[in-house]
């Protein structure tokens, strides 16, 4: 089978590899040989990466996307079942992948998002529209959808969501927003990510990278600029908030491993955020690790952690997917609906209301907690991760009909 695979990339977020890296895991388990094409983005980036040996690499850059391929996409629409038509879009790289394959698997983390701004509605309407134009199913994984208030948002993605075959979301509060909505069929599975494999390879990649500051009290921090813009729109200071409470852990005994998860542009990159923040920490009780570029390490470092705190989406869902207790500082619906599936309790921050502080009191009852957190991950961890692995079965069982 072939599938094409769109709203990801291999290169910045690391969400977006790992998800892709347990599509090519699950996706061949389903249907063996399958072939998958991602519609990337940041194609030079994405093919200097591990992970694209594993995929073929299809350029997609948002201008040609947004300006091009969509328009040209409804345009035809009319047209589009009709041989000439088809033949003269395959012309065009994007276009072949998308009419050859058995299936366009689409990986947004998170979708139709009232108040995120014009083009990335338009972009979320991209990631499926010219798929559903030239005849190819759309299987919409597992992703946190809504809120769908705004007039421009609700008519978008109540149009484009009822033209795919599967919608899933990514937990409770998205499902209900999608049944307001008026897409009944839409169902909740965990994220994709938790379906990918972390081996002992990997485990032993990570071990190798910060050999000095294994112990018995290993806080991994995950911190995120989107995190850091959000909470300075409220006057707050994310980094010197987070560097008074890390300052405040090493002192009673902890070891901090600082570990950035997401290496793009602006936003989407938190290098300098982490950079700041350890300039400010002992050096013998911190480090900023040089993150691997494969998902699956960077998984298993984080997976060596006794507690997490992020902010990153998928940072986080890395520390749960390895059994570790994880203190959120967030932003969406979408971390408390991943959360509960795994973790009981309310370990979450509002970026818009952080202070070192509140995460002191905060991170004191976490940690009390954190014997039965543990107990409580591991016991529903085997379960989220085959329900995840239901979402690429669900795309297979679409490109075949």
């Amino acid at each position: 089978m072939r599938f094409a695979i769109t709203g990801v990339t291999i290169s910045g977020n690391m969400g977006g590899a790992a998800m892709l890296a347990a599509a090519t895991d699950t996706l061949n388990e389903f249907a063996p040989g399958s072939q998958l094409s991602l519609l990337s983005i940041t194609p030079d980036k994405d093919r200097e990466l591990p992970l694209a040996k594993e995929i073929e690499i299809v350029n997609t850059r948002p201008k040609a996307l947004l300006l091009v391929y969509l328009p040209l996409s409804i345009l035809l629409w009319p047209f589009a079942k009709f041989g000439f038509v088809r033949r003269l879009l395959s012309c065009i790289p994007y276009f072949q992948s998308l009419i050859s394959a058995d299936a366009v698997v689409d990986l947004c983390g998170i979708a139709f998002v009232d108040k995120r701004g014009s083009p990335l509605l338009a972009y979320n309407a991209a990631c499926c529209l010219p798929a559903i134009v030239v005849g190819t199913p759309v299987a919409k994984l597992a992703q946190a959808l809504g809120p769908f208030e705004t007039q421009p948002n609700r008519m978008v993605a109540k149009f484009v969501l009822k033209l795919c075959k599967v919608v899933v979301a990514r937990g409770e509060k998205s499902l209900k927003f999608l049944h307001d909505l008026g897409i009944q069929e839409a169902i909740s599975l965990p994220d994709t990510s938790f379906a990918m494999e972390v081996n002992e390879n990997h485990r032993k990649m990570a071990r190798e990278m910060v050999p000095e500051l294994a112990g018995n009290q290993l806080l991994v921090v995950s911190p995120s600029e989107v995190v850091k813009r959000l909470s300075a729109a409220q006057g707050i200071d994310l980094e010197t908030e987070l560097t008074t409470f890390l300052l405040a852990r090493i002192s009673q005994g902890w070891k901090v491993l600082i570990v950035p998860h997401s290496f793009g542009v602006g936003k989407n990159n938190d290098l300098d955020l982490c950079r700041s923040i350890i300039k400010k920490l002992p050096a013998d009780s911190s480090a900023l690790v040089n993150p691997p570029q494969d998902p699956r390490t960077l998984r298993a470092l984080i997976g060596k952690a006794d507690a997490f705190v992020g902010c990153r989406f998928h940072s986080v869902v890395a520390a749960l997917s390895q059994g570790v207790p994880s203190l959120v500082i967030g932003w969406s619906h979408k971390y408390q609906e991943m959360m509960a599936m795994l973790q009981p309790g309310e370990w979450f921050i509002d970026a818009s209301r952080v202070s070192a502080s509140d995460l002191e009191v905060l991170f004191r009852r976490f940690d009390e907690a954190r014997p039965q957190l543990v107990a409580a991950i591991a016991e529903q961890l085997p379960t989220i991760s085959i329900r995840a692995k239901k979402n690429f079965a669900l795309a297979v069982e679409v490109g075949k009909l």
